[in-house]
């Protein structure tokens, strides 16, 4: 907890202040967070100093009850004390907050009552900014800004990939998108927009490269998927640590060859990974862990810090579909996206494929959030 040698230096022992303790705590009950922990080291110095231990049945560990409360959540202090209760209903990770004016009620109310009604959802109108936790409008709520978003496509960019997300915004989303041809990239202005999504490619031309760095250095965003990271590493944006494949093609013929090689391929299967639901990346996702589509080999090492793997793929990953026993190993504990700061900047790079065919919705959030919280992170 922080505590040095020089400040417990002259504070009493446990000996000198067990007496007034034991008489404090006498025929109550206790309330610890994280009990087991508290309780060893008490029980220790009492046992040390031939007194009662205290028994455990007299005492209330707060973790337990927030696990049952907040199942596949946090639920240390400091993440507890980030929830909060309105009118005894509890509001999670990435709550979004909209103050209403006065003269604004009526038309947001109609515009709020449309998406609620059109998309399935709750939304709760409250009448007070106290709340049993942080309160509404406080540090803890952060500034959502306006997003104007840019979409690379043509040569040398993968048309589904490029299809796929445009098909997202314009049709699923209805969020305005503005699609940048790399022929005209060079003579494009983009410094007005706040982020820039680059499909699986090959990457840009030198030229092309220096002014998208430049613009992720001066606080743009750049969203780079799949083939488009071997760019981003080229041009010394991030530096990955990709796991390599050490294959060795055992009792293999010549007319076998292209069979293996197809079989190293992953042409789309379905792996699950865990998810830290604190992570602003994360936001809006209820379980611990969630189902990802992959059709790539890029595998991704995962970083020291474990603050820094929002999504880890888990220890058995494989859901549904092929993967070669190499791949599989590979893949375990890797991660599919990855968050660099580039001097004012960021770049979230993704391996995997977040919004396969139009159809599979369940990760369409991560590129959303992506997008919208990326001052948070």
């Amino acid at each position: 907890h922080g505590y040095s040698e020089e400040f417990l230096s002259n504070k009493k022992t446990f000996l000198e202040i067990s007496e007034n303790f034991i008489n404090f705590i006498k025929n109550k009950k206790i309330i610890i967070h994280n009990a087991p922990f508290d309780l060893s080291f008490l029980n220790y110095e009492l046992k040390l100093i031939k007194k009662e231990t205290i028994d455990k049945t007299n005492v209330i560990d707060t973790l337990e009850l927030a696990r049952q409360k907040y199942p596949g959540s946090q639920n240390s202090l400091d993440a507890l004390c980030k929830r909060f209760n309105i009118d005894n209903k509890a509001f999670d990770y990435g709550t979004i907050l909209i103050p209403v004016f006065n003269k604004e009620i009526d038309s947001t109310y109609n515009f709020l009552n449309k998406l609620a009604k059109e998309n399935s959802i709750t939304i709760h109108g409250v009448n007070t900014g106290l709340a049993d936790g942080i309160d509404l409008g406080s540090s803890h709520f952060k500034r959502i800004s306006k997003k104007k978003i840019a979409l690379l496509v043509g040569e040398g960019f993968s048309a589904y990939d490029c299809g796929e997300i445009w098909h997202l915004f314009d049709t699923r989303y209805d969020i305005k998108l503005t699609k940048l041809d790399v022929r005209n990239f060079s003579s494009a202005n983009i410094s007005d927009y706040s982020t820039i999504i680059m499909p699986s490619s090959r990457g840009l031309n030198s030229k092309n490269s220096d002014k998208i760095k430049k613009w992720v250095e001066n606080g743009g965003t750049l969203i780079a998927y799949k083939n488009s990271l071997k760019w981003v590493e080229k041009n010394n944006l991030v530096e990955y640590n990709f796991k390599e494949t050490e294959r060795t093609a055992k009792n293999i013929s010549f007319e076998q060859k292209s069979n293996y090689f197809g079989s190293q391929a992953i042409g789309g299967a379905i792996f699950e990974v865990n998810i830290d639901r604190t992570h602003p990346i994360n936001f809006g996702y209820k379980n611990k862990s969630i189902s990802i589509f992959r059709n790539s080999t890029l595998f991704i090492e995962a970083d020291k810090d474990s603050y820094n793997n929002p999504i880890i793929y888990s220890e058995k990953p494989l859901l549904s579909g092929y993967i070669s026993e190499e791949n599989l190993n590979n893949l375990k504990s890797t991660v599919p996206l990855k968050i660099n700061k580039l001097n004012k900047g960021k770049i979230i790079s993704i391996t995997d494929n977040t919004n396969f065919r139009a159809f599979w919705y369940g990760t369409n959030k991560l590129l959303i959030n992506a997008i919208y919280f990326s001052e948070q992170f």
